[in-house]
C-alpha cells in the first residue's frame, strides 16, 4: 500500500468512482462504483463522511463482466460492485 493509501481511512478507500448516468441525474439518485468487499453500513459511513450527508436508501448490485471476442478469442472484460444511492429530498452531493 501506498503512502497516500495509509493516510487514508476505510471509509474513503470503499468509493471507487462515480458513474454517472442521465437517468439517475434526472431523478436525483447517485451511482457509485465501490470495493468489492464494500456492504451497506461501510458505504453508508463513506457517504457521510466524505459529502456531509446522510443516504435514505442504499442499493448494492454485482455486475458481471461482459463477455468480448478480441483477436478470435473469447475473454471477459472485469466485472464491479454497484451502489444506487437515494438522498433525502432537497440534499444533493457536493
Amino acid at each position: 500500500m501506498s503512502k497516500l493509501g495509509k493516510q487514508l481511512s476505510q471509509e474513503t478507500l470503499v468509493l471507487r468512482r462515480p458513474l454517472a448516468t442521465e437517468k439517475s441525474a434526472l431523478q436525483g439518485v447517485y451511482n457509485f462504483e465501490v470495493a468489492r468487499d464494500a456492504n451497506k453500513p461501510l458505504i453508508r459511513a463513506a457517504i457521510k463522511q466524505l459529502y456531509n450527508v446522510t443516504p435514505r436508501k442504499i442499493n448494492i448490485m454485482n455486475l458481471t463482466g461482459k463477455k468480448v471476442l478480441v483477436r478470435g478469442k473469447i475473454g471477459q472484460r472485469p466485472g464491479m460492485k454497484k451502489a444506487v444511492i437515494y438522498l433525502k429530498a432537497g440534499e444533493k452531493l457536493k
